[in-house]
């Protein structure tokens, strides 16, 4: 939520500019924003693909945003969507349903003011491949909805227990 100044050189055109292995040119962004109450209530699917330290501190900024039926991607996670469910449950947020993988898709970073350099995808993106976990929050508790494997390659995935 501190970063305003980080997005101003995209807000300006709404363009981004892509290095490396995938993509390489412009990419257009529909709307960039440092609002989160806008950002929050413009989609009923969000993604954070943020560090694991920030994790907790981006919890308590949406809590008072995010509503019942709305899902967040973490791009990775490694578990730490037990520690937004956690945060949001404590901050009295409306429940949502919080999906995690454990690697992000590409390996990039930002390089420029308005551009970022892609060194690569990960075996998730290019083997099609991808450990993913989805909890689903209620108030007074949280529960495990399913972990599963899906392929892009295949037609079915497979669900277990948790």
């Amino acid at each position: 939520p501190t970063f305003g100044e980080a997005i101003k050189p995209i807000r300006s055109d709404g363009v981004i500019q892509l290095f490396g292995t995938a993509h390489t040119g412009p990419a257009s962004i529909h709307r960039v924003t440092d609002d989160l109450e806008e950002a929050v209530s413009a989609s009923d699917l969000m993604v954070m693909s943020i560090p694991a330290y920030g994790h907790a501190n981006w919890a308590r900024a949406i809590a008072p945003h995010v509503r019942d039926g709305q899902t967040l991607v973490m791009l990775p996670a490694t578990l730490g969507s037990l520690e937004v469910v956690r945060t949001l449950r404590e901050e009295g947020a409306a429940p949502i349903t919080i999906a995690e993988a454990d690697t992000a898709p590409y390996v990039c970073r930002k390089t420029q003011p308005n551009g970022a350099t892609i060194w690569g995808a990960s075996k998730c993106s290019t083997a099609g491949w991808c450990s993913v976990a989805a909890w689903r929050g209620r108030r007074g508790g949280t529960r495990a909805r399913c972990a599963w494997r899906t392929s892009a390659r295949a037609a079915a995935s497979t669900c277990a227990t948790c």
